[in-house]
This record gives C-alpha cells, structure tokens and sequence, in this order.
C-alpha cells in the first residue's frame, strides 16, 4: 500500500514535471516562430498544470487538516493496546 502511494505521487508530479517542459519548449518555439498551434499547446499546458496546482493545494489543505488528527488517534489506541489492561478499557469503552 505505502509503495503504491509513493508510485502515485511520483506519476502525479512527473506529469507536472513533464507539463512544466512542454509548457517551456512550446515557449521557447513560440518565440522563435508565431504558429497558432504552439500557442494552442502552451496555453493547453498552462491551463492544466492551473487545475492540477488547485487540485494539489486543495489536497494538501485537506491532508494537514486530517494527518494531526489521525495521528492523535493511532497515537491515542497505540497507548491503550499496549499493555492487556488498556486493551479490556479500549474494547470495553468501544462497545458500550
């Protein structure tokens, strides 16, 4: 699971990596020769490294929201299921 999650972030950031060159060869193309078309492509990649900026903010917004609490949380049933006595506590709270 951890290596699947790693594997899809380093995809996710090589598009942009792969947009960001795009975007800078249709620049530079575009500086050389006023073609419609390279123009088309740079405001294509432009407009889709936007969205995917907004997407990843959004999710790193959300993920700094969530990771404090998770960790409390496995911190907090970490502690109880340490020793035999939390553990009865833990499962007894939780069912009732």
């Amino acid at each position: 699971m951890y290596s699947q999650a790693i594997l899809a972030l380093t995809a996710f950031f090589g598009c942009f990596v792969g947009l960001a060159f795009l975007g800078t060869f249709a620049s530079v193309l575009l500086a050389c020769f006023s073609v419609v078309r390279i123009r088309l492509v740079m405001y294509f990649t432009c407009g889709l490294m936007y969205f995917l900026a907004i997407f990843t903010f959004v999710f790193l917004i959300l993920l700094g929201i969530l990771g404090p609490t998770i960790s409390q949380i496995c911190a907090y049933t970490d502690g109880k299921l340490a020793t035999g006595a939390g553990t009865y506590d833990f499962f007894d709270k939780l069912g009732s």
